[in-house]
């Protein structure tokens, strides 16, 4: 019926530890909520990469959200770590 059957696999996420220490100066510089950064986190854990590329170590990949650029890597097998978050220019 165009549903998946079942709930898809996860990887373990972390953050950057530079991204940690950041937290609000990213969610105010980014114009992101404490709601946007989780559902970023659950998107990675899905692994948006092509499954050809999902086993690649210390790749950096880039998903879009909204208004940035989050960009990502598999550091170990089941471990996707989130490194940096880039805002988009919007000035067209």
């Amino acid at each position: 019926s165009g549903y998946a059957e079942a709930i898809p696999l996860t990887k373990e996420v972390q953050w950057h530890p530079n991204l940690i220490e950041n937290f609000a100066q990213l969610t105010q510089q980014n114009s992101l909520s404490k709601n946007d950064l989780q559902t970023i986190e659950a998107l990675i854990a899905q692994d948006p990469r092509p499954a050809y590329r999902q086993q690649q170590l210390h790749t950096l990949f880039v998903m879009r959200y909204h208004h940035v650029d989050i960009q990502f890597q598999q550091i170990s097998p089941n471990l996707l770590q989130i490194v940096a978050i880039l805002s988009l220019n919007t000035d067209n």
